[in-house]
């Protein structure tokens, strides 16, 4: 490379190590019009929806390890999934060897996730990789207002090509008519189209029933019920068209719009995701399926700011050597994992795991209001078989304030010591009967009886002492 940088200040030399150089390059491929991996150079999705690439790559690397890369192609790969981990959060790869196409799906997009990608075909060490960059655009979803105003102005547009001043000046039936027909099959970018409960739970050996909910702009389209699969995509289990397989069957009630899939004599096998799916509109919905067996924790735990809180996960003797996770939120795939027990500290947030018992423990210190929320036990298995999870939600209450007892304690003593409104006394005692065994009531309650009684006998004492007087006196006359 020093030659190769002196051509360039002696034009007079030979160039014979440039041109060795430029026919090596050209012969392992390192050209920028390579052919060997393509795709879309652009690619457009929305806030909270999902978005699916697909990159073509030729037959002679259908054996090759693919990457999906975050970045500028200039610099190393930072692979998010590869045909050798195909999940990571969010993000799933599939390889279609087959038709040699490559699919990656990008789930619940974020506004942070617009930029530059790559398909990328990782070759020998001394040969550069095949890439294909590609720029994702992430925009937020349109509002029903804009959606509306677009229709009446093409509508307003395409009526009259030739003149569009007159068309302002003609009357607009056919636009109203032809909106009111959009709006009653629900043309409206807010609307979904199919949505479902994102998590569900069942047990060994008994059934699970969950439903969909659809748009009735779709009550006569086909709907599916598949399940995830690394290596196919969505494998179809039931649809409307055969709504029963096996343990798994189906029902479409169209009055309502929803339809139902139930699972019978569920097996430990059957956790994983699925999808709700309408065909021929490109609509989904994914769920989890979780089966607890060989798993459970505690479905809810409470806390309070400023204090810790411990979670304990049981397992089955089985998983003793695997890998225990605490993740945050409810993910499909992958798992934003605060602490691990390969990790077990994490600022205020640690894991223990005693094998004997087949237990581990999570210890959140110091709690905020913002730790409130979904977290998952998990337990990592093999690299194709579904992780482990049971699914805990922690509520978060802000600490009891002091000056609220200080105020209740101080009025009653206001009210009791007040010799002119006995049954104000009475009362107030009888409303608070509920905190009456608080030892600081109780001190205060002996406190006003002792005081009591000794104003009636000082009492006492200062009539005595006025009557003997008055008799001393009238005695001494």
């Amino acid at each position: 490379m020093e030659l190769l940088q002196g051509e360039l200040t002696h034009q007079k030399q030979p160039r014979i190590v440039e041109s060795i150089v430029l026919l090596f390059l050209i012969s392992v491929g390192f050209t920028s019009g390579s052919t060997a991996i393509t795709g879309p150079e652009k690619v457009k999705g929305v806030v909270g929806q999902s978005v699916t690439v697909e990159c073509r790559y030729e037959h002679e690397y259908k054996d090759y390890v693919k990457k999906w890369c975050r970045g500028d192609p200039s610099v190393s790969c930072d692979a998010l999934v590869s045909t050798e981990k195909p999940q990571h959060g969010r993000v799933s790869m599939n390889d279609n060897k087959s038709q040699g196409i490559i699919s990656v799906t990008m789930d619940n997009l974020k506004m942070s996730d617009k930029g530059l990608y790559q398909c990328m075909i990782q070759r020998a060490i001394v040969i550069p990789n095949d890439r294909f960059t590609i720029s994702l655009e992430v925009s937020e979803a349109p509002e029903k207002e804009a959606t509306t105003l677009e229709i009446s102005t093409e509508i307003m547009w395409t009526t009259s090509p030739q003149n569009w001043m007159s068309t302002r000046k003609q009357p607009r039936i056919v636009e109203s008519i032809v909106l009111l027909f959009l709006i009653s099959v629900g043309f409206t970018s807010g609307s979904t189209a199919l949505t479902g409960p994102e998590q569900v739970r069942g047990v060994v050996g008994e059934s699970v029933t969950l439903e969909c909910q659809y748009d009735q702009k779709y009550k006569d389209y086909v709907k599916k019920w598949c399940r995830r699969d690394p290596d196919v995509g969505c494998k179809d289990l039931v649809s409307t068209e055969k709504p029963q397989n096996g343990r798994v069957s189906m029902t479409d009630n169209k009055t309502q719009g929803i339809f139902s899939v139930t699972m019978d004599n569920l097996k430990n096998s059957d956790e994983g995701l699925y999808q709700c799916m309408i065909q021929k509109a490109n609509e989904n919905f994914t769920i989890s399926l979780e089966i607890p067996e060989g798993l459970t924790g505690p479905e809810k735990v409470r806390g309070v700011v400023g204090q810790s809180v411990t979670v304990e996960c049981q397992y089955e003797h089985e998983y003793r050597d695997n890998v225990k996770k605490w993740c945050k939120g409810v993910t499909f795939v992958g798992c934003d994992a605060l602490v691990s027990t390969e990790k077990p500290q994490n600022g205020r947030v640690s894991i223990t795991d005693k094998k004997t018992q087949g237990i581990f423990s999570v210890t959140m210190d110091n709690l905020m209001k913002s730790d409130e929320g979904l977290y998952q036990c998990m337990i990592e298995r093999a690299f194709y078989t579904w992780n482990k999870r049971f699914t805990i939600s922690l509520e978060v209450s802000e600490a009891p304030e002091k000056e609220a007892t200080t105020l209740e304690i101080s009025t009653e003593i206001m009210w009791t010591t007040s010799p002119q409104n006995w049954m104000s006394t009475k009362k107030a005692e009888s409303t608070e009967t509920s905190v009456s065994s608080h030892p600081i009531r109780n001190t205060e309650r002996k406190i006003h009886y002792v005081w009591a009684l000794t104003r009636w006998i000082l009492f006492g004492v200062l009539v005595l002492s006025t009557v003997s007087t008055s008799c001393m006196t009238a005695f001494q006359r």
